[in-house]
C-alpha cells in the first residue's frame, strides 16, 4: 500500500498462490499479504479460482496456507512437470466458468497422475535401498533408468523426510543422469557438489535443494565423494531429526477453542512454521492404514474414554504396535470439517514407540483368569470384544480390572494358542465353547513368558 493512497487488492489472490507455492518466507509484508490473499481467495469473483477451489474440494472453506501449499498449488504445479505450465496460466485468467472447469478438472487428473508417479519412483527408489545400509549411509543416492524429471525432486524430498538423510534421485537417459538433490539441517549441499565438481557434468542450487547433470559412469565415485562430504560436515547426532515444541500437551486435553485461537497465528509457512507440540506415552488405537499403498496412517489418540482423530503422512508403522504400545508424538493441530461437522484433528509430524520401562510385564495365571472371565462376561453378555489389546486393556481397567496393553496382548495370544478363542475377519474375538480344562504349559508364548 503506498502511503495515502487506497489499497489495490486486485489480484491478490494470484500474490498469494504464488507466495505460498513458491515457499517464500511468510514474514513482514509477505505475511501480511499472503493474510490478505488467502481472504481474497476464499471470496474471489475470479472463475479460474473458483473453478481451482471446487477441483480440490475447498469451496465453501476456510482457506489457509496449508490448504494453498497443498490441495492448490500442486494442481498448478503438476502441469509444469508433465504437461505444459501454460493450462495454470490459462486458468487464472478465465473469464469463461464453462472453460475454468473444464482447465480445473484436466489439472486435477494431471495432478493425479503426479502423485501416481512419485509414488511409483518411491517404491522404485526405497526397493534400491533395501540393498543398502541405509543406517551407516550418511547420503542417499538412487537412480533409475527413465524417471520422469517433474517429480525427481518431489521423490528427493519424500525420501529426505523418511529417512532424514541428505537424498539424491537421478533420472538416466543414454548414460547420462539428471539429478534432483534435497537436504537436512547442517548438510550444505551446495558446497558439497562445489568439491565434487569434478566427476559432475554441471550443477546448481543452494545449499537445501539443487540439481545436477552426471554421466552414469560417475555415479559410484559420486556416491563415494558425497559420503566424504557429510562425514566432513555432519555429526552423527545432526542425524536425529530434532523438533522444537511450542508446548507439551496432549491432544486429550485441547479444546476447540485452543485451535480457534491458535488460527489467529495464521498464515503459517516457511520460516513462520505452525505450532509443534508433543506428548509422550500416549495410547493409540483404530490404526489403518490408507492412500496407494498403504503410504500413510490414520489413528486415535484415546484414555479409552475419549478419542481424538489423527492422521500421519508417510508414516506405515506396525499396526499391532500401533494398537498395543504407548506412542510419543510431535504433531500439530488441525480442525477437519466434513459435512458441516467440525472436529479436532492432530497432524503427526513425528511418531515412535518408546523405549520399554523397566516394569515386568506379569502374564501369570492370575492374569489370564482375570482376562478369561472379562471375556466370557462379554460373551454372555453378548458384547463384542476387539483383538485391540490397547482397547481391551482399557476396558478391562474401566471394569476394575488390572491391565496393560502389552500383557492383554500376550494374553490373547496365549488364548489362541491354546484354542479358547478364534478371530474373525472382523477382528472380533469369540470364545470357542465346549475346550474344557486347559494347560498353560501348552502355550509356547505362556512358558516363553513365564520361564
Amino acid at each position: 500500500k503506498i502511503k495515502g493512497e487506497p489499497l489495490n487488492d486486485r489480484g491478490l489472490e494470484l500474490v498469494a498462490l504464488g507466495t505460498v507455492a513458491d515457499a517464500v518466507p511468510l514474514t513482514n509484508e509477505n505475511r501480511r499479504i499472503v493474510s490478505l490473499g488467502l481472504k481474497a481467495i476464499e471470496n474471489s469473483d475470479m472463475v479460474g479460482v473458483k473453478a481451482l477451489l471446487e477441483a480440490a474440494g475447498c469451496l465453501g472453506k476456510p482457506v489457509t496456507s496449508m490448504v494453498v501449499g497443498f490441495m492448490l498449488a500442486p494442481r498448478i504445479n503438476a502441469a509444469g512437470r508433465l504437461s505444459s505450465a501454460t493450462l495454470g496460466v490459462d486458468l487464472l485468467t478465465a473469464v469463461d466458468s464453462t472453460k475454468a472447469d473444464a482447465i480445473a478438472l484436466e489439472l486435477n487428473g494431471i495432478n493425479e497422475e503426479r502423485k501416481k508417479l512419485k509414488d511409483d519412483m518411491q517404491l522404485e527408489a526405497e526397493e534400491q535401498l533395501k540393498g543398502v545400509d541405509v543406517d551407516n549411509t550418511r547420503v542417499l543416492v538412487v537412480a533409475g533408468e527413465n524417471w520422469h524429471h517433474g517429480v525427481i525432486g518431489l521423490t528427493a524430498a519424500g525420501l529426505d523426510s523418511k529417512y532424514y538423510k541428505p537424498t539424491i534421485v537421478i533420472s538416466l537417459k543414454n548414460g547420462i543422469g539428471k539429478g534432483s538433490a534435497r537436504s537436512i539441517e547442517g548438510f550444505n549441499l551446495y558446497e558439497a557438489l562445489e568439491n565434487c565438481k569434478d566427476v559432475l557434468v554441471q550443477f546448481g542450487g543452494h545449499e537445501g535443494a539443487a540439481g545436477l547433470t552426471i554421466k552414469e559412469e560417475n555415479i559410484p565415485e559420486f556416491r563415494r565423494l558425497m559420503e566424504i562430504e557429510a562425514k566432513r560436515q555432519m555429526t552423527a547426532e545432526q542425524y536425529i531429526p530434532f523438533y522444537e515444541l511450542d508446548q507439551e500437551i496432549s491432544p486429550l486435553d485441547v479444546t476447540m477453542e485452543m485451535v480457534d485461537e491458535l488460527a489467529l497465528l495464521e498464515p503459517c509457512g516457511m520460516k513462520n512454521d505452525s505450532p509443534l507440540f508433543g506428548c509422550k506415552g500416549v495410547r493409540t488405537a483404530y490404526a489403518s492404514y490408507m492412500g496407494i499403498d498403504n503410504r500413510h496412517m490414520r489413528f486415535s489418540i484415546t484414555d479409552g474414554t475419549r478419542y481424538v482423530k489423527a492422521v500421519a503422512f508417510n508414516m506405515n508403522e506396525d499396526l499391532d504396535k500401533m494398537n498395543s504400545q504407548p506412542q510419543d508424538l510431535v504433531y500439530e493441530l488441525g480442525i477437519n470439517e466434513w459435512e458441516g461437522n467440525r472436529n479436532l484433528q492432530c497432524i503427526i509430524r513425528s511418531l515412535d514407540t518408546p523405549l520399554d520401562d523397566e516394569r515386568p510385564i506379569s502374564v501369570d495365571r492370575e492374569f489370564l483368569k482375570e482376562l478369561y472371565l472379562f471375556l466370557k462376561q462379554c460373551h454372555d453378555e453378548e458384547k463384542p470384544v476387539l483383538k485391540d489389546p490397547a482397547w481391551l486393556a482399557m476396558r478391562m481397567r474401566m471394569d476394575g480390572r488390572q491391565s496393560e496393553a502389552k500383557a492383554a496382548e500376550y494374553g490373547l495370544k496365549i488364548f489362541q494358542e491354546l484354542g479358547l478363542i478364534r478371530v474373525d475377519d472382523a477382528g472380533v474375538c469369540h470364545l470357542v465353547e465346549g475346550t474344557g480344562k486347559m494347560n498353560l504349559q501348552d502355550s509356547e508364548t505362556f512358558c516363553r513368558l513365564n520361564g
